[in-house]
């Protein structure tokens, strides 16, 4: 069962449903943080399905991480599997199609860009660590991040400064990225590649990047030296196909191959 309730409704009804046997995939935040359900990117941390085992309902509820987390946890995967990330400090600029339908006020957004009045910070210092730690012990590393709408559709564009073990260069970063393997069984979803690093200096960009792999590739760019954390990047994800819809199919076509 796809759950895409408001999180309330979800708070309510998803146990409900897990309760009653289902096997319930949501999109919604209400249960990203319980320790008793797994926060699945199934190309990154696929064996955090292990927690379902221990669910107290006769169904199971698994979740994917919030629209921003993704890019973000998913450029840092291949980051913390070869070096290991200790700190990231976060700033995102996210479409207007992720504050839903009807979303911002036209007199909002035209010409302007809105700090973020939601816990889209609050979620960023805690997602990315529950997806990259081991299943029920997020990894340790801290992130500060501050999250802005911003006038464009779709895409939502995260720039990252990194605090990786051992000080590696930007070329070491850029093989890291290069030579990370998806885990987890081959999906319909899944794209080839899951990550796209462009060389050009003005990319990843929303109007050309967003759509890249049907919405579901991450584009990496812009590698570069940071004089204060060590490494720096941008990473952007189709926010409604890859950080929600799309990412809450993959993970219903991960548990129906995994289960089988």
């Amino acid at each position: 069962m796809l759950s895409a309730l408001p999180t309330n409704e979800a708070k309510a009804m998803e146990p409900v449903f897990a309760e009653a046997g289902l096997v319930v995939v949501s999109n919604a935040g209400a249960y990203r943080q319980d320790p008793r359900v797994p926060l699945i990117i199934p190309e990154i941390n696929p064996d955090h399905l292990v927690m379902t085992a221990t669910q107290p309902w006769a169904g199971a509820l698994i979740t994917n991480p919030n629209c921003c987390a993704v890019p973000l946890a998913m450029a840092l995967a291949p980051l913390h599997a070869a070096f290991g990330v200790e700190a990231a400090c976060v700033s995102t600029w996210q479409a207007v199609s992720g504050a839903g339908y009807p979303g911002e006020s036209a007199w909002d957004m035209v010409g302007n860009v809105h700090p973020h009045p939601g816990d889209e910070e609050d979620k960023l210092g805690v997602e990315p660590q529950k997806i990259l730690g081991a299943p029920g012990a997020p990894a340790a590393f801290v992130t500060s991040a501050r999250c802005v709408r911003v006038n464009t559709a779709d895409g939502h564009l995260v720039s990252a400064q990194l605090h990786l073990r051992g000080n590696p260069s930007p070329e070491q970063v850029l093989e890291a990225l290069r030579d990370f393997t998806p885990r987890g069984p081959a999906l319909p979803s899944s794209p080839k590649p899951l990550l796209y690093l462009s060389d050009r200096r003005d990319r990843p960009a929303p109007r050309f990047d967003a759509g890249r792999g049907g919405g579901m590739t991450v584009t990496i760019g812009r590698v570069e030296r940071c004089a204060v954390m060590g490494v720096k990047l941008y990473a952007l994800a189709h926010n409604t196909v890859r950080g929600a819809a799309g990412a809450a199919l993959a993970n219903a076509e991960l548990w129906t191959l995994q289960s089988r």
